[in-house]
């Protein structure tokens, strides 16, 4: 979900455009007012909307000079300018500032529905690039996959810089915070001759595997701790986590002809919760013997 900022000095321009569009259904959850150039830049600097609506003509500064200030705060900004007045003027200055569109008042709400969804539609489509970049630079990218891997080890063990550790998973990997997750724990095959590079080599390929079946795909967020790998899978999907360890342990075993030890824990919403899963599934590799 997005969130977005109306600004106009009209309250009941204001609070119509806010009652009238069904943000939830355009992918809006959070949607914040402003009366003035000035109250909307505080919220640009506090709240981060990724989309602006604004008049032109207000007291003080106007839509256009806020415009350039929000685009130093947010250079992203999906802007939308409304006005009452039909001034050429307004309309080249706007195009020069690169906004979104522009419209006379008053507008439809069916109009005004539908260049949200079109801002919308562009801002999930620059997400899912992000993703993917950032998911290409991940699988290639050792520095990369052990910074990753830091946050979610800090997460899980919830160190004293947790809730930064999700700042850096929310801002620099794009995932959501709120989403549903669960863990998996693996515990590679301890049945090599005992010499720690031998048994050190069979667990990054079981890793590697990991990381092909599940982050390349954007299933989840493989990691290693303590020679056991994690997997922190994403849970919003139709199939099940299930399925897709039933899966994993599938090619694990034509790979090595073995079976590993595998076990999993609650599901969880949010990051800030994913240690409540962990725990559960490190209390179950720790108390069970036999492969699961």
């Amino acid at each position: 979900m997005y969130k977005a900022l109306i600004v106009d000095d009209e309250k009941m321009i204001r609070m119509g455009m806010k009652k009238v569009i069904p943000w939830e259904q355009l992918g809006i959850g959070e949607v914040y007012t402003a009366a003035s150039a000035t109250e909307a830049l505080d919220v640009l600097e506090n709240y981060k909307p990724q989309i602006m609506i604004t008049d032109i003509q207000m007291n003080g500064m106007t839509g256009l000079e806020l415009i350039e200030k929000a685009r130093d705060i947010i250079p992203e900004l999906r802007v939308i300018v409304l006005t009452g007045y039909d001034n050429f003027e307004y309309a080249r200055q706007s195009l020069r500032l690169q906004v979104q569109d522009f419209f006379l008042k008053p507008i439809e709400e069916e109009n005004l529905s539908r260049v949200l969804k079109e801002q919308v539609a562009y801002l999930n489509e620059a997400e899912e690039e992000k993703r993917n970049f950032l998911l290409r630079q991940r699988t290639q990218g050792t520095a990369e996959q052990m910074e990753l891997e830091k946050c979610i080890r800090g997460i899980i063990n919830r160190s004293k810089e947790s809730s930064e550790f999700m700042g850096v998973l929310e801002q620099y990997y794009g995932f959501q915070m709120d989403q549903g997750l669960q863990i998996v724990l693996i515990m590679p095959a301890q049945n090599y001759s005992g010499q720690e590079s031998e048994q050190y080599f069979h667990e990054m390929s079981v890793k590697n595997i990991c990381m092909s079946v599940v982050d390349a795909q954007g299933k989840g967020i493989t990691f290693s701790d303590d020679g056991i790998i994690g997997i922190v899978y994403f849970t919003e999907e139709e199939s099940s986590v299930l399925e897709h360890i039933e899966e994993l342990s599938g090619i694990l075993k034509d790979e090595f002809d073995t079976n590993p030890k595998i076990v999993m824990g609650s599901a969880v919403s949010g990051f800030s919760n994913l240690h409540i899963s962990y725990n559960d599934a490190k209390y179950l590799l720790d108390t069970e013997k036999e492969s699961i």
